[in-house]
């Protein structure tokens, strides 16, 4: 009985159910090694433990966690160095060799922590293994996917003091890939252990300022390449469900301010989705700050009275094309929105006949977009905000976009650019 059973799973092509994939052909088939003469971006990534701070008013994470490139490790753990999310640049048809270090102390264990609280039975013992997934990239998905599934022999993750390597291929122009570490996903990614690959188009030469430069991991970056409309390119982390503690120390519960006796929360009681903090690339703004500076709620977004918020302010000229690139890498699956102000764009940026929104929705963990606003015709300050004012935005999910008129500094930068591109168009072409 147990022969002709057997004769019919070989019959239908099912392997036998004993049989460990680790020898033999692998049912899915693809390439370990750049073929020759293709373009591989190398890049040396290292995981950091760092106590982050979000604003100028002491609000931090003293167990953050983070990618940063290898060369930049030793000044961000220091303080030297401004850390912001691991924004990796590519071009399509390149291939991406990137080498991950696990710098963590092993001697600095990573907490689990009841707050921001996620409803489970038992605490989730945390681990300080990691490791590097990109959405949306091809890769061979037994020795380079970032994640332990099965049997499959090559160890995807890395423990303190080790490293592991993966090999992806960015086949054509993505735009936004998210980075996510598969090492330990309750613990990790609401410390800030996340990043991402953004995919230009195919020759695409990454500039800051005048300059073209090989690695490009800022915020803001000038995009250039053939056949394209050069564009300004701004990359936009929006993360919730941040650990918080205030200068003094003291645990951060904005939606649990202005608690009085019998009352359960400051606006009715907030469920787990709803507990944490928020903000952008590292950075919040919270209206608690500012408010107990000066008092008056209708200043509380003016960089006259307050300076400029903590978060990230983009800059770009008038009539510039502009590109942001959205993500939302962790933690909490409340959805939000993106808004900014006095602008709409494309629903779908490939398709001219889609519809033209003010507003992105439901943007949850996991999700990326590529926006390309219209071109903006009036210098000034304009608001970008997550669509909920309700713990969202009083929680510091909001920043400046900021227009600028062409002056000097407009025409000189792109005078520059056009005229080296000229120069190594025309030096190629020899």
């Amino acid at each position: 009985m147990w022969l002709g059973l057997w004769g019919i799973i070989r019959a239908h092509g099912m392997p036998r159910p004993d049989l460990k994939p680790l020898c033999g052909i692998r049912p899915i088939a693809a390439t370990r090694f750049p073929p020759p003469g293709a373009v591989v971006r190398k890049f040396e990534i290292a995981a950091v433990q760092k106590d982050l701070c979000y604003n100028r008013y002491g609000d931090h994470d003293p167990e953050g966690l983070l990618f940063v490139p290898l060369e930049q490790a030793e000044e961000v753990r220091r303080g030297r160095r401004k850390p912001i999310p691991l924004i990796l640049r590519v071009n399509a048809g390149d291939w991406v060799e990137v080498t991950l270090h696990n710098l963590f102390d092993p001697n600095v264990p990573i907490r689990w922590n009841a707050y921001p609280s996620v409803p489970l039975n038992t605490p989730f013992i945390p681990g300080n293994r990691v490791s590097l997934n990109p959405r949306f990239l091809k890769y061979d998905p037994v020795v380079s996917p970032g994640v332990n599934v099965g049997w499959n022999p090559a160890e995807q993750t890395a423990g303190p003091g080790e490293r592991v390597k993966y090999l992806w291929h960015a086949d054509r122009e993505y735009g936004t890939c998210l980075l996510t570490s598969f090492g330990d996903l309750r613990n990790h990614r609401h410390h800030g252990l996340f990043g991402a690959v953004i995919v230009e188009p195919a020759g695409a030469k990454h500039y800051s300022g005048i300059c073209a430069v090989e690695e490009n991991g800022k915020e803001e970056a000038v995009i250039a390449a053939p056949g394209v409309e050069t564009f300004r390119e701004f990359v936009l982390f929006a993360h919730n469900g941040i650990r918080l503690l205030d200068k003094e120390g003291n645990l951060i519960k904005t939606t649990e301010q202005g608690l009085e006796d019998g009352e359960t929360g400051g606006h009715d009681a907030p469920d787990h989705e709803d507990t944490g903090e928020k903000g952008y690339n590292y950075r919040s703004e919270r209206f608690f700050n500012r408010l107990r500076r000066v008092p008056l709620i209708d200043k509380v977004f003016d960089s006259k009275v307050h300076g400029d918020p903590a978060t990230p302010v983009f800059r770009s000229y008038t009539g510039e094309r502009v590109v942001i690139r959205l993500l939302m890498p962790a933690d909490k699956p409340r959805n939000i929105s993106f808004l900014l102000h006095g602008h709409r764009w494309r629903a779908q940026p490939d398709d001219p006949f889609t519809r033209s929104i003010p507003v992105q929705g439901a943007v949850s963990v996991g999700n990326v977009f590529n926006i390309e606003p219209e071109r903006t015709k009036c210098p000034g300050d304009y608001l970008y905000r997550s669509g909920s004012l309700r713990w969202d935005v009083e929680s510091g999910m909001w920043g400046i976009y900021r227009v600028l008129s062409r002056g000097i500094r407009y025409h000189w930068e792109t005078a520059c650019r056009s005229a080296k591109q000229w120069w190594e168009k025309r030096w190629y072409e020899k």
